[in-house]
Order: structure tokens, then sequence, then C-alpha cells
């Protein structure tokens, strides 16, 4: 009889380590220039104590607080605006208006449209040069009826946008529904625009806001927010300014998940990395949304949760680190669910975008591939036997 000794047999496969060579080994070797340098990492088994101080999430990008305090910009007309001039006198005959003794009424001369040219400026009859660049119609207006009065009939003058080209925003990316139409371009309306009005104006967000990042590009800079942040704080609902550009990207939320879990026996195309789906997960949420622990694979004893965390968290969770450790220190949290607390424990630690998650084989595992892997080759040498006899 052949003893049956699997401990050491290194040749049964596995999706991963061994929770074992995890718990007893915290430490890894790489090597640069031929010299082996210990990479330390740290071990921090999960219990009612250290889940409630947990690190939360990262919070999302806001906007700056010089972007928040800008002004609602005001709609002024600027370079290539093309505008249209209404002079009204109050009787016919005057300067505008046709000399017909049956209309004593007030009637209105329509002025050929006037485009702005690069000084600003545009040019009215019997008015002159006009600098109206920079100016509201109303004040232009009132310009050129005093540069008129002495010569027309009680003259009114309107003046009015006929196509703006000037105090335009534009919104990009692949973040909104009316990417690559007109809707990416427009000028901002007569009483100012924020920029929740812009992207709605564009056609809306394609994503959650919580997947939005909105970047604005203004005088060089840039800064960015997600979309979830703007909506849910007023003061991030900022006011647009002539010339921004409003850029919207898909920036989704995610986690890896290794070794024994259940989603490694669907029939579909195997998926390891799963998007969040929504604004914040758990641990739970995030075993759950992988299939859950394989029940004739897993380790209950064996899930980690692997995650870069700086020096301070640790020490904030009430770990002791050394000096001489880096700033960002590679760490594996331990949850134990063969304790009946290990469920509600995962429940309270919340899920990091780029966490990976890896629950290693139960021992019998290894175990069962190693009969497995006898079976076939005592079936395999029967087969042979039978062929030559």
């Amino acid at each position: 009889m052949v003893p049956l000794m699997i401990a050491g047999c290194s040749f049964i496969s596995s999706s991963g380590a061994r929770r074992g060579s995890i718990v007893d080994g915290p430490t890894l070797e790489v090597r640069d220039t031929g010299k082996a340098t210990p990479l330390a990492y740290a071990l921090v088994p999960i219990d009612g104590r250290i889940a409630q101080r947990m690190p939360r999430p990262p919070q999302d990008p806001v906007f700056a607080p010089d972007f928040i305090n800008g002004a609602m910009a005001t709609t002024t007309i600027g370079v290539g605006d093309i505008l249209s001039i209404s002079i009204f006198e109050a009787a016919s005959g005057g300067l505008f208006s046709a000399n017909d003794p049956a209309k004593n009424s007030a009637s209105a001369t329509q002025v050929a449209p006037q485009q702005v040219d690069p000084a600003g400026n545009i040019t009215v009859p019997f008015g002159g040069v006009v600098h109206a660049a920079g100016h509201s119609p109303i004040e232009v207006a009132q310009v050129i009826q005093h540069r008129i009065e002495k010569r027309a009939l009680e003259p009114q003058v309107i003046v009015s946008f006929q196509e703006r080209h000037s105090n335009e925003v534009a919104v990009l990316g692949d973040g909104v529904l009316g990417a690559g139409s007109a809707l990416m371009h427009f000028p901002l309306d007569a009483g100012g625009m924020r920029i929740l009005g812009a992207i709605a104006r564009a056609g809306g967000p394609k994503y959650p806001g919580y997947e939005t990042l909105v970047t604005v590009q203004r005088g060089g800079h840039a800064e960015s927010a997600m979309l979830s942040q703007i909506a849910q704080i007023p003061e991030q609902n900022i006011a647009v300014e002539p010339g921004d550009v409003i850029y919207i990207t898909h920036k989704q939320k995610y986690f890896v998940a290794f070794g024994a879990t259940g989603q490694s026996t669907t029939l579909s195309l195997l998926n390891r990395r799963f998007a969040f789906g929504d604004e914040s997960l758990t641990l739970a949420d995030g075993l759950a949304i992988a299939g859950g622990l394989e029940d004739d694979r897993a380790n209950p004893a064996g899930v980690f949760l692997y995650r870069m965390e700086n020096r301070e968290t640790l020490e904030r969770i009430g770990l002791s680190t050394g000096k001489n450790l880096p700033d960002a220190i590679p760490t594996i949290y331990v949850f134990n669910m063969n304790d009946p607390t290990g469920i509600f424990l995962s429940n309270l630690v919340p899920l990091h975008s780029g966490d990976l998650l890896y629950v290693s084989n139960a021992p019998s595992t290894d175990l069962q591939k190693f009969l497995d892997l006898i079976g076939s080759a005592t079936g395999s040498t029967s087969a042979i036997r039978g062929t030559v006899q």
C-alpha cells in the first residue's frame, strides 16, 4: 500500500495561494539587481473593533473654491455676433420711415443685420460706428438712439441677437447623450447658465452620476468633480463662463475577485472584474456580486481583501507601524466566515474602487484533486492494459 501524503504536493493545481501561505508568511521577496529585498505587508484579521474603524472610500473629487465662488456670467455682445436692429419713429415721413401721409402711427424700420467685427464694432446708418462688444443689447440700443435722435422723429431703438457666435461653451466627451451632435457647442443663455444646465443642454449624462467625471477647462486651468457631487452639493453646481470647455468622461468604479467564488462556475464568459453598479458597496455586496463562496471549494476562514493603505490609516484602526515603512503599505484584511459574526462584519467594511478580493481553497479541495489525479492515472493504466491484451 502506498501511503497517502498530500501536504507537500505542490503539483496540485489551485486558483491561488492557500490560506496558510498568506497568514504564516506576511513577507514577499522582490529581487532587484541580484539582491533580495524583503517587502513587508500588513496582515489584519478583522474583528468588531477594527471593522468599525475601517477607512471610508476616498471622497469623490469636487471643484476647488475659486471655481465655486465664480459669479454668474452676464450675457453681453461679442465679436462675431449678428445683431438685429429695429428703429421705430413716431410717424411716417421720418428719417427711416416711408413718407406715407396715410400712416400717422409709429412705424418700424429694420436695419440690415450687423455682425460685430473683430474690433467689436457695428455700423448703423446715420449713427456711424458703434462699439458693441462687451455691452448689452439695451446699452447699444441707447447709444444708437442718442446718435440719431436729432434727425429721426422721436426714435426708439431695439437691438436683439439674431445669431450668437460669442459667449459659447463646449461640452465634449463620451459621457453625454448628445456626443457628436450640434448640442455640444452653444451660447450661454441671457441670464447665465450653471453646469448642470449645460450638461442637460448637451443631452444629459449617459452614465450614472457616481460614474461620470466632469472636467472644466477655464483660462488654462482645469478642475474636475464627480457629477453625483455636483448634483448633491448646491455649491458645486458652478456658474459656466464664456469659453469654458466641459469634458464628460466615464469613470467606472470596480473591484476584482479571484479564487473560489461562485462566479468561476458560470457558463458565460468569465470576467473577474466587476463594476460597482451603485454609489457604494460593502465587502458583503462584493462577494454577492462575485457569486458568493463556492460550496465545494472555498475556505470560509480564508476570505481576503487586498488593498494599499497609508500608514496613518493603519494607525487609526489601531495597528502599530514602524517608522521605516513606506507611506503606502500593502495590506491584507482577513475575514473568517466560519465565525457567525463574520458575515455581519463583512457588511460593515466598505469596498474601495480597485480593491481585490480573494477566496482561498479549502484543504479538502487539495485532497479531492489528489484523489481525482490518482483515479485518472489508474483509469489510464487500466485502459492501456486492456488495449495490450
